[in-house]
């Protein structure tokens, strides 16, 4: 089983936290009853964020694979 979240990172959606070290935003799933959802964050002890900056405004998929 596969359960896979798209999502649009925008710039607005993006949460600062730590006077700024961390950058987090969640991915949610298609389905709007669908309860689940995934966080990408990012820690930067000099507050750049170059690869989450990167993904802002592009269309990111996560997918969890169940392995039984």
């Amino acid at each position: 089983m596969q359960i896979v979240f798209e999502d649009t990172l925008r710039e607005e959606d993006i949460e600062t936290e730590d006077y700024g070290h961390a950058k987090i935003v969640g991915v949610y799933g298609t389905l709007e009853e669908d309860c689940l959802f995934v966080k990408i964050q990012s820690w930067d002890d000099f507050k750049e964020h170059q690869m989450f900056k990167s993904l802002i405004g592009k269309k990111v998929r996560v997918t969890i694979e169940v392995i039984d």
